[in-house]
């Protein structure tokens, strides 16, 4: 059983491509970090599965590691095309 706090508004694998245009707020653990150049892309992990954050200020991961437990909010939105990931269930969005 799954209750909104003030940590989570819903589970990773919660955040689906009905939710496009509206806030979420997640919690879990970082799983992966990525650099892309000026846009930092992450992981995060809970029981339920995983999904992926878009970062612009690389500062907001200051003294974040892997596995350190966050709690982010943002505007779900859609991948683009070329980085969809169907195996998974948030594989089409990211926040």
């Amino acid at each position: 059983m799954f209750f909104v706090n003030e940590y989570r508004s819903r589970r990773c694998a919660e955040v689906l491509i009905a939710h496009v245009g509206q806030p979420v707020r997640i919690a879990g653990w970082m799983e992966n970090i990525r650099d892309h150049g000026g846009v930092l892309f992450a992981d995060i992990r809970d029981s339920s599965g995983v999904v992926q954050i878009v970062l612009h200020d690389d500062k907001m991961l200051d003294g974040v590691t892997r596995e350190s437990v966050v709690s982010c909010d943002g505007t779900v939105s859609l991948r683009s095309p070329d980085t969809v990931k169907p195996k998974i269930p948030t594989g089409d969005i990211e926040i």
